[in-house]
């Protein structure tokens, strides 16, 4: 049985927290495909080997990338939250599920 697919949506700094969380607790759950930003060319080295897939656009249109066949972690951390809320939004208009790391320690 396949892993479910993920791919990170942000890849500034709260983007490679969210690799750094994944890669270490979660490797074994999923298959990290990369980061989708659109502020990055496609093919950028994010961290380590882990690359830019492309904008939201272009990743929603190639194939093997597109809703219902991977999942999204929403990882934008701006500080102006009108902004963060729109660019969620985006995410969840283009129909793709979103997945959720929760680091092994946290307590809920």
């Amino acid at each position: 049985m396949s892993l479910p697919q993920i791919a990170i949506y942000g890849a500034g700094h709260l983007g490679r927290q969210v690799f750094h969380h994944v890669h270490h607790h979660c490797s074994d759950q999923v298959e990290l495909l990369g980061f989708i930003d659109d502020t990055r060319a496609a093919g950028e080295t994010v961290i380590g080997e882990a690359k830019t897939l492309g904008t939201l656009d272009q990743v929603k249109a190639a194939k093997g990338l597109s809703p219902g066949e991977i999942q999204l972690v929403f990882a934008i951390g701006y500080a102006d939250m009108p902004s963060r809320h729109a660019a969620l939004n985006r995410v969840l208009d283009t129909g793709y599920d979103l997945f959720s790391v929760v680091h092994p320690r946290a307590v809920i």
